[in-house]
């Protein structure tokens, strides 16, 4: 195996030569790979959209990939037949029913399951399989559940099932060096049932004895441990019922239900092959289906059922006999069929191949995260389980560690690989008992999590695991990952190698160190490294090997990329400056000169404006003053910008000329309150702090009325803010005993509140009619009449009002319109990269029209999309995300309700959206969003894991935008 000590500097290989050199040295040393090569066909294929884009997904442990291939067949299906409810004997009906039952077979054929042995029972997912399984077992006083400590949360769950029944409960401990469970110990457990066991078969013919059940899966979502399938047979012997959790084991291994027999499988389709993502099954042997007894029944689960009869001894209802008297309603008929459609693209290429190719790549990988090493020869990641491909599947848990010991939370692993334009999976992947485990969690520790019915908190969580981390960064790979995947997410890791953890962005939480005492449980720290020496005092340092075939990491930008400190303009302090300054401090630290430029001296969330009109929050609560910001590489300067010259790269302002190898427009929508005749005589703007300053002095004095909230032109940005304006209004109105001699009217040029999202549009309406808002949709305005106090729309009908409260047209500044920049009244941009047409200039935000239009959703996820292109153009490296409209945010609904709606505005598509609540639970989460975001905007990297906030991130406590991206698709949750 090639390393980088067996090169010179001067001959080391960088770049492609590094990844080709490293693909032979893989392809020596793990011939089978050459035949997977029609995995490489089916990527480019199928699969085309990961090469197009750049990205490297490793998340396979938590969903697959659909191919192209797959979506076609199904829509061609679809559009081709004509499908009806399975529960008819119409045409259409028999059709879908005979779809279903070849569905059915060919499941069964594809896992070897003879009919004659098991049957299909189709469910949401892997979890509505347990849930049947736990609701509906024999479970009672003298039986036992047992199952390992290793089990996802919809496994464990099942336990209260087991409880409520008067059934025992135990976990089968893990070793904690590999986490896997030794033989002898499952023997010791099984064992201990045996007494139980042979009274209950003596009693049988009463049919009165309780069952046991053992559950475990047969590979660990969290450390790829593949568990013996021979447990099945050995755990029958011994009088158990045997579930078998197989979600993260069938995506990449040859489950044979002819060899192996387990009572109950529990599947989820989505994992295997991506699509669809709401059908799962439990696969079942038909004697253990028939001990099974539903504590319910639903539609489609009888053949005959009365209300008159329901008292009687059968209840009133006869249950329909085999999987039918399992599945709950309708089947989803129209997407059962895709799922044969998706074994047969397994089955096209076999899953014995995806077995060796994801086994050849796991091994790689595994050997070349183990082998880097800081400078000082601490290692950089800590693997947790099996350190071979010996009886372990393709996911790989691990965590960070600087040069010290410290080790990095794996959210901020997780952030640094979406710059990077990987996909990775953090936190404890709903497996505590295995997190707990690797991690060092003791019982004690964790009993003191539950000693009162309250809630824990997060912080308090930390304080009860004494600085532990509460998880780890996950790696899966899968059908459609490739060498150069692996690679370059080996090239990541090597970027942490002699990192500081203070010079990695920090997360919403404080940063913790493991405890000293316990350094052989990290596998890290000045006792677990021979000649460590505490970083803090001078010492020697060691090196050790870097990693299979590739070149070393560097910590700061390539020499050959970058040959002086990389000047960025970011013109414009907003949500977006901010977030894309902090992204590029954090990637680039000293390595760029970031010089960010506003007018104003201080910043304003946008949904404290709201709370400044109604009165909640004083000044010095919301304002955030820019001198404060203290980020590695970042300046603020104070300035009215006169001037762009986009080809130049240079910028004008009152304060000198500034010149930048890159400039990123972020300067927002200006608003024109006299494009609307009577605005500004006859009303009040309500979308700047002043506007919302003087709402707030205006509505003190209002003694009731006629109030117009009233939107004079699209686009606008935050399309909430009008629909919530009015119903906090109303709050405010009824507080004071002013509502019942008001009346409020929102008045829009648009023909719903939220018209992306039909669900939330829906629930505003209803809650302006249970509040008595009259709710006036397509209308335009033509001017304010401020002498009569009426409002005139284009049709020459008005409105009478005492009080307008108004949006204002928007407009892009005139400093960007004069620059060549704007096209058709925005800057129009590269949809996905959001570059310009000129080179190394990018706009983002509402001075463009891309994404949801003018809303603050979009400005955050460009920001760190625009920051990935930054960085990887800088770096010379590919990988770089891309922008595709989806974003959540958060809406005000009254009554300290709050409301999440997703929206999507696809590139050249119409948008679409749903709605979560509202409900109180949404308004907690919502809280915490602005503290973070100011810590992380404002604060250096070191005062970040110091357990205390700046002042300013403490005064910004009230949110209502939080934003949370998720690459390649950047979800956001912001104010719109």
């Amino acid at each position: 195996m090639i390393t980088t000590h067996e090169l010179t500097p001067a001959g080391r290989p960088t770049g492609r030569t590094a990844m080709a050199a490293a693909l032979a040295d893989f392809e020596r040393r793990y011939p089978a790979y050459a035949r997977t090569a029609v995995l490489d066909d089916m990527r480019a294929r199928d699969y085309s959209r990961l090469d197009a884009t750049g990205h490297v997904y490793l998340d396979y442990t938590g969903g697959g990939l659909y191919a192209d291939s797959q979506l076609a067949r199904h829509r061609d299906l679809l559009a081709r037949a004509v499908l009806g409810n399975p529960h008819s004997q119409n045409v259409p009906s028999r059709e879908a029913t005979a779809r279903v039952e070849a569905t059915r077979a060919q499941i069964l054929e594809f896992f070897r399951a003879s009919p004659e042995e098991y049957e299909v029972i189709f469910t949401p997912n892997a979890t509505g399989a347990l849930r049947l399984v736990g609701e509906s077992f024999p479970f009672g006083p003298g039986g036992r559940f047992l199952l390992t400590f290793d089990n996802h949360n919809s496994v464990n769950g099942i336990r209260q099932f087991a409880r409520a029944s008067g059934a025992s409960v135990t976990y089968v401990p893990l070793t904690p060096a590999d986490l896997r469970v030794s033989q002898e110990t499952l023997a010791r457990h099984l064992e201990a049932a045996a007494p139980a066991r042979r009274r209950r078969f003596g009693r049988r013919r009463s049919g009165s004895a309780a069952r046991n059940l053992f559950a475990f899966p047969a590979q660990s979502n969290f450390s790829g441990v593949q568990y013996p399938l021979a447990w099945i047979a050995q755990a029958q012997a011994a009088g158990y019922d045997v579930l078998l959790d197989a979600a993260a084991f069938a995506p990449a291994n040859r489950l044979d239900l002819s060899r192996w027999h387990p009572d109950y499988v529990s599947l989820s389709f989505y994992k295997i092959f991506g699509y669809p993502t709401g059908i799962g099954a439990l696969l079942v042997r038909r004697p253990a289906l028939a001990r099974l007894r539903r504590p319910w029944y639903a539609g489609g689960t009888i053949t005959f059922s009365s209300v008159r009869a329901e008292a009687s001894p059968g209840g009133g209802f006869y249950l329909t006999p085999g999987p039918a008297g399992f599945e709950d309603g309708t089947v989803d008929y129209l997407g059962i069929p895709a799922v044969g459609i998706g074994l047969d693209h397994i089955s096209s290429v076999g899953i014995e191949t995806v077995h060796t190719r994801v086994t050849c790549l796991t091994g790689w990988l595994l050997e070349a995260l183990s082998a880097l090493r800081h400078s000082n020869g601490a290692p950089v990641v800590r693997i947790y389980g099996p350190a071979g491909t010996d009886r372990r599947g393709a996911t790989i848990a691990m965590n960070f560690f600087d040069p010290s010991g410290i080790l990095i939370d794996s959210a901020r692993i997780e952030r640094r690989a979406n710059l990077a334009g990987i996909s990775l999976r953090s936190g404890c992947h709903c497996n505590p008992g295995v997190r707990e485990v690797a991690l060092g969690y003791s019982a004690k520790e964790m009993a003191a999590a539950f000693k009162d019915k309250d809630r824990l908190r997060y912080e308090e969580f930390l304080q009860v695991i004494d600085g532990k981390t509460t998880g780890a960064a996950r790696a899966s790979i899968g059908l459609a990952t490739t060498f150069a995947d692996v690679y370059k997410f080996w090239e990541f890791a090597a970027r942490f190698r002699d990192l500081p953890s203070d010079a990695v962005e920090a997360p919403s939480g404080p940063e913790r160190r493991p405890p000293a005492a316990r350094p052989d449980v990290a596998g890290v720290g000045p006792a677990a490294v021979p000649g460590l020496r505490d970083p803090r005092t001078a010492g020697p340092a060691r090196q050790g090997p870097q990693g299979p075939g590739i070149p070393g990491p560097r910590r700061h930008l390539p020499a050959d990329a970058v040959s002086r400190r990389t000047r960025i303009l970011v013109l414009g302090a907003g949500l977006g400056g901010l977030e894309l300054s902090a992204a590029l401090s954090s990637a680039l630290g000293q390595d760029a000169d970031i010089i960010l430029m506003d007018k104003a001296d201080g910043f304003v969330f946008g949904f404290s404006k709201l709370d400044i009109m109604f009165g909640k929050r004083r000044p010095a609560e919301v304002f955030h003053p820019y001198r404060a910001i203290d980020k590695p590489g970042v300046r603020f300067v104070q300035a009215t910008i006169s001037s762009i010259d986009p080809q130049a790269k240079r910028v004008d302002t009152n304060v000198g000329s500034f010149a930048g190898d890159i400039i990123v427009v972020t300067l927002g929508a200006d608003l024109d309150p006299a494009a609307t005749p009577g605005l500004v005589e006859a009303g009040h703007e309500l979308y700047t702090t002043q506007g919302a300053f003087a709402v707030r002095d205006v509505l003190a004095r209002f003694g009731g009325g006629r109030v117009i909230v009233g939107v004079t032109s699209t686009p606008f940005r935050c399309p909430p803010a009008p629909s919530e304006t009015a119903l906090l209004l109303h709050d405010f109105l009824t507080e004071r005993g002013l509502r019942s001699q008001s009346a409020i009217s929102l008045v829009m040029p648009l023909g719903a509140p939220l018209p992306p999202s039909p669900p939330a549009s829906r629930a505003l309406l209803a809650a302006f009619a249970e509040r008595g808002i009259a709710w006036h949709p397509k209308r335009l305005f033509d001017r304010l009449d401020p002498g009569r106090k009426v409002a005139v729309f284009s049709d020459g009908t008005e409105m009478a009002f005492d009080l307008f409260l108004g949006v204002p047209r928007h407009q892009v500044p005139p400093a960007v319109q004069a620059s060549g920049l704007a096209a058709g009244g925005w800057v129009p941009v590269n949809p996905l990269t959001l570059e310009t047409e000129f080179p190394d200039v990018y706009a983002l935000g509402d001075v463009t029209g891309v994404g949801p239009a003018k809303a603050g959703v979009s400005s955050e996820g460009q920001a760190l999309v625009v920051a990935s292109q930054i960085i990887s153009r800088l770096r010379g490296t590919p990988g770089a995300v891309t922008y595709d409209g989806r974003g959540t945010c958060y809406v005000e609904f009254g009554h300290d309700l709050v409301g999440r709606v997703t929206v999507t505005f696809p590139p050249g598509q119409a948008p679409f959206g749903d709605l979560e609540g509202p409900s109180q639970l949404i308004a907690a989460d919502k809280a915490d969003f602005a503290a973070g975001r100011i810590q992380r905007w404002f604060d250096h990297p070191r005062d970040h894991g110091q357990g205390s906030i700046s002042k300013a991130s403490a005064q910004a406590g009230r949110g209502c935008e939080r934003p949370v991206t998720r690459w390649k698709a950047a979800k956001q949750t912001a104010p719109m």
